[in-house]
């Protein structure tokens, strides 16, 4: 019933996904910096709307460290869930803190993408697929990506064919080991 003891499932190109995950990092940075400083400027120049700036920054913050948790590499043991992001790290949760939750709602909808259909050509194209998938032990920054997936504050992470090599095998894995095995949740 259970699986290999650690599977990892990188994202297809590293290379990009560093560079994506260390350019939404930076670009969070420079937001909350712009928080301090409209802050700042309030303060000092007695312009209390700034506060709303900084607000605004700080929302701004947290929209770009999505990259950063929604779709980490993972890897499975028998055990543990393991996610493994460039920027928060790695964090092991116990297969009992996994939670299948529903088709990963920030994908595009499969007749949305005709420029990368068009791109990678009709006969390599795959429609966007994922589940989003609440795990409640992970820390507040995954926190960030179940709010923006519709989930509340629940830490959550997807598990999607772009982010993820070798999808099938890995959403199979997971179904075993959550012992869930209805795929009417993956159709949603």
């Amino acid at each position: 019933m259970g699986i290999e003891t650690g599977i990892d499932f990188d994202h297809p190109r590293p290379r990009l996904d560093q560079l994506i995950q260390w350019g939404s990092a930076v670009l969070a940075g420079a937001f909350v910096l712009c928080a301090l400083a409209s802050v700042l400027i309030a303060l000092v120049f007695g312009l209390p709307l700034m506060v709303i700036g900084a607000l605004f920054a700080l929302g701004l913050a947290g929209a770009a460290l999505l990259p950063t948790t929604a779709a980490p590499a993972v890897t499975l043991t028998e055990r543990d869930l393991i996610t493994r992001s460039r920027i928060w790290g790695r964090h092991a949760a116990p297969w009992s803190a996994v939670e299948m939750l529903k088709s990963y709602p920030l994908l595009p909808p499969a007749g949305a993408e005709v420029m990368r259909r068009a791109l990678v050509g009709q006969n390599r194209y795959r429609p966007a697929e994922g589940v989003l998938i609440a795990v409640r032990t992970l820390p507040f920054p995954y926190r960030i990506h179940g709010w923006f997936a519709g989930e509340g504050f629940t830490p959550a992470i997807a598990l999607t064919n772009r982010a993820h090599q070798d999808y099938d095998r890995l959403i199979d894995a997971v179904m075993r080991q959550t012992q869930r095995k209805s795929a009417p949740l993956l159709s949603n």
